[in-house]
């Protein structure tokens, strides 16, 4: 007998005339992967208690789970439910792992948790924690935006001087007459550059509305010509600040969203109009030079639609995706 072929794995058979054969069965090669980790859940939003069906994507047959839920809860199924019992914004975490190693993947303020009446938080970059609430069919920021560094982390420019705002054509911030006291009270002054800077000023799954999302808003609200009242909050001088200067005209602050007036900065530099004035940049531009806002007025209902400099500082809502 004669060998006619040597390999790894070695099999024989007889074929005809007798002659004995030796051949090989090759064995692929095993891949040897991590796993990738990724995940769904359904909801995602939702009153309290919140009941949520997470389910694993992964790929690369992982063999373990580890699921952080954001509220100091775990679990190491494959494919959890959880109940979410305390309002908030929650993020959440998935690590998957088989014999070649692991990964993680994180949703950040994936799950949104309201009281019954809709109302509930959101926490951004600076740990700056927010009311928010449901108006129709919209999620809003019930209090201005006082955030000074982007979502990735970055700072956001702060200018002081007049002279280099006026010159300035990149995002920034200020406080009302560079009085940091006004930062917790009526939140900061954005340029309209800071508004559509792709790092973004918003927490994860929220954004500064376009205009058209602000009129969804008003005209929600019954229209322009008495949506400012509903919006704005009552209080009034000489209550603390905030406040609306006197007669703050048809206050009633019946939607919740509890405008108030941070007034607003000049492209020149200048500060102007604090008790008097509310005005909320949109991510829409006009021109090359101006873009849409929208703002509230101490001495009137309604909500006025208008646009302006872009290196105006100006107040900052954001919205749920």
């Amino acid at each position: 007998m004669r060998k006619l072929f040597e390999f790894s794995r070695v099999a024989s058979v007889i074929i005809a005339f007798g002659i004995f054969i030796t051949f090989s069965t090759c064995k692929k090669d095993e891949v040897k992967n991590a796993p990738i980790a990724s995940l769904t859940a359904t909801p995602t939003s939702g009153t309290i208690p919140l009941t949520v069906s997470f389910s694993d994507q992964s790929t690369n047959s992982p063999k373990s789970w580890l699921w952080n839920f954001g509220d100091g809860t775990f679990s190491t199924l494959q494919n959890p439910g959880h109940i979410f019992s305390e309002v908030g914004t929650y993020t959440v975490q998935l690590t998957v792992t088989n014999n070649y190693g692991s990964d993680t993947v994180q949703k950040t303020n994936y799950i949104y948790v309201t009281n019954s009446d809709g109302t509930g938080t959101v926490t951004d970059i600076d740990g700056n924690v927010y009311q928010t609430l449901e108006i129709g069919t919209q999620v809003w920021m019930a209090e201005n935006l006082k955030v000074t560094h982007y979502r990735n982390g970055e700072a956001v420019l702060n200018i002081n001087g007049d002279r280099e705002w006026f010159y300035n054509t990149s995002g920034a911030y200020c406080w009302y007459s560079n009085d940091i006291s006004w930062k917790d009270v009526y939140g900061a002054l954005y340029s309209w550059f800071a508004v559509v800077d792709s790092q973004q000023l918003c927490p994860a799954g929220w954004h500064i509305p376009t205009d058209a999302e602000w009129t969804i808003l008003t005209e929600y609200m019954g229209g322009e010509d008495e949506a400012g009242g509903k919006l704005k909050s009552t209080r009034t001088a000489p209550d603390a600040h905030p406040r609306w200067d006197s007669p703050n005209a048809g206050a009633t602050n019946i939607s919740g969203f509890s405008g108030v007036p941070g007034g607003y900065r000049d492209f020149d530099g200048t500060f102007n109009y604090r008790g008097r004035y509310s005005i909320f940049w949109s991510t829409t531009d006009y021109s090359s030079t101006y873009a849409w806002h929208h703002y509230l007025n101490y001495n009137t209902r309604q909500v006025y639609r208008g646009y302006t400099d872009k290196r105006n500082g100006y107040s900052v809502r954001c919205l749920r995706d």
